[in-house]
């Protein structure tokens, strides 16, 4: 390590450690300070809460469309079908008018 020059050591980084780093020194001879900006590649956590929140958002409205659709499909298919057992009925009995004449 070189004691001549000012050291900022990072012993782990992530990228949430990106910014910009202040280090000041003093010492019996001089002091001084120096800014560094530091940019930390790699994948970002937080990428993935992000996918998690859009996914699960994309779930939630998908079951609140397709809930009542298929509530309203089923209630039509069955409203169809009791029109068709009344018209069988209604049928019968005029047949079984017309046949007793």
């Amino acid at each position: 390590m070189n004691r001549e020059r000012p050291v900022l050591h990072f012993p782990a980084l992530t990228v949430r450690d990106s910014g910009s780093y202040t280090c000041t020194w003093k010492t019996s001879e001089a002091s001084g300070s120096e800014t560094i900006s530091l940019q930390v590649e790699g994948e970002n956590p937080d990428h993935w809460s992000i996918w998690i929140i859009v996914l699960v958002t994309a779930g939630v409205i998908f079951i609140v469309l397709a809930v009542p659709a298929v509530i309203y499909s089923r209630r039509c298919v069955h409203t169809e079908q009791l029109k068709e057992d009344d018209s069988d009925i209604y049928t019968t009995v005029q047949y079984n008018t017309f046949t007793m004449n």
